[in-house]
């Protein structure tokens, strides 16, 4: 069994897409730099975003936060080696800090856009979560994932980007 850990400490086998993180201490990605992270993840005070805390858009604080997306429609993956060494992956789906920026840029103010994240253990869909929009409240879930090697968080082609569904804390104990 392995010591806990937040998924965003491990180093992802594979990502299709490109990974977008958030925390504390700066906004990146494993294929762009800061200057190109999401305009809705920035800390711009035009769009009221507070500086070097991580927050959905209820004002819920976390350590971090990660999406990956894209430019086109396909469905984008993040994979982790698990090994079997952990039996509980817990976490928060949300929309980021301040749902009326996040509207104003990448919404262009529709409100019918939705995303939701799969999360698979060895092939096998394990949870799904609920549709989100920029308004909807924030769901925690804890998934059994005992005896898991391949963890992979699945984002369906939907409409919208899929930071709406962003994963916070994503944590493995």
């Amino acid at each position: 069994v392995a010591t806990p850990v937040y998924l965003n400490e491990l180093t992802p086998t594979s990502v299709v897409g490109k990974l977008w993180t958030r925390s504390e201490r700066s906004v990146g990605s494993n294929v762009h730099t800061n200057a190109d992270a999401p305009k809705c993840w920035d800390d711009e005070k035009t769009r009221g975003h507070t500086r070097a805390v991580v927050k959905d858009n209820q004002g819920n604080v976390y350590t971090y936060g990660m999406h990956v997306d894209g430019a086109d429609s396909k469905v984008y993956t993040i994979t982790f080696a698990l090994n079997g060494e952990y039996t509980r992956f817990s976490g928060v789906c949300a929309c980021p800090e301040k749902a009326q920026a996040i509207s104003e840029y990448a919404y262009k103010q529709s409100t019918r856009y939705t995303k939701y994240f799969e999360i698979y253990g060895d092939g096998k869909l394990l949870f799904a979560t609920k549709d989100m929009r920029y308004d909807y409240p924030p769901e925690s879930f804890v998934v059994d994932v005992t005896g898991v090697k391949e963890l992979v968080i699945l984002y369906p082609a939907t409409d919208g980007p899929n930071e709406i569904a962003t994963l916070y804390d994503g944590y493995l104990q």
